[in-house]
């Protein structure tokens, strides 16, 4: 499929013109790629570019783009916001954009023979990029201070030897996006410093770790949570319920 160009003939709609690409440097990197080459980090293969890359380490996800937004997804564009975010043009663009699959199998599977390799998932990089980019100043400080303060605090990181963290940052861009939509304009301007802002939304996402469910922004049947493990959820949730300025 790489190889190959198809453009439909001037003399028939039903008909293509098939013109054969010269393997470029793309097309030599890809051929490379062979899982034999790769060590799997996380939902990336990691590939030593040896020949063409001067030994730059990659790490590589495939992704297809969609140009229909999933049915999955179809309550979003619909749903009721009391305070206008993100408006009507702001969610048809959104919408228009489609999304994209990646080739990244889900946690309890990446061990499996078949679905490890082959499994794919919806991503909603395009529409999360477009909305944050929607954000107030205000908004995108906040959201990084609370990365910044996630990361400094191992709230991202691993509580046991699975390797798997409870919280991610994809959580706290989830949180921030819900806020934005929850909360009036003025919830962000009256009065409120942006560190008792993070406060209010730390304590937000202990709440939703005490009831063991952190909704998906785009698909809300989707919980983001592994109730798997509902011991390091409940004690992470402590520990936010607690911070104080």
């Amino acid at each position: 499929m790489l190889c190959y160009l198809l453009t439909k003939s001037k003399d028939s709609d039903s008909y293509y013109n098939v013109i054969e690409y010269k393997p470029d440097l793309y097309m030599t990197f890809s051929q490379e790629w062979s899982p034999e080459n790769c060590e799997y980090h996380g939902p990336a293969r990691q590939h030593l570019c040896v020949e063409h890359w001067d030994g730059l380490s990659v790490d590589h996800v495939l992704c297809v783009r969609s140009l229909l937004w999933p049915s999955q997804a179809a309550e979003w564009p619909t749903r009721g916001r009391s305070y206008g975010w993100p408006d009507s043009p702001a969610v048809d663009r959104v919408v228009s954009n489609g999304c994209d699959l990646v080739q990244v199998a889900h946690r309890l599977c990446r061990q499996d023979e078949v679905m490890g390799k082959y499994q794919w998932r919806l991503s909603f990089s395009r529409a999360e990029i477009a909305l944050i980019n929607s954000w107030m100043p205000l908004q995108q400080i906040v959201y990084h201070m609370l990365r910044v303060f996630a990361k400094s605090e191992q709230l991202t990181e691993s509580a046991d030897n699975s390797g798997v963290s409870v919280l991610s940052n994809y959580h706290i861009k989830s949180l921030m996006l819900w806020a934005c939509e929850m909360k009036p304009t003025s919830w962000w301007t009256d009065n409120l410093s942006p560190v008792r802002i993070c406060l209010e939304l730390l304590h937000i996402l202990a709440v939703w770790l005490s009831n063991a469910l952190c909704p998906h922004y785009f698909i809300l049947a989707c919980n983001l949570l592994d109730t798997d493990k509902l011991f390091a959820v409940d004690t992470l949730a402590s520990r936010l319920s607690l911070i104080s300025i």
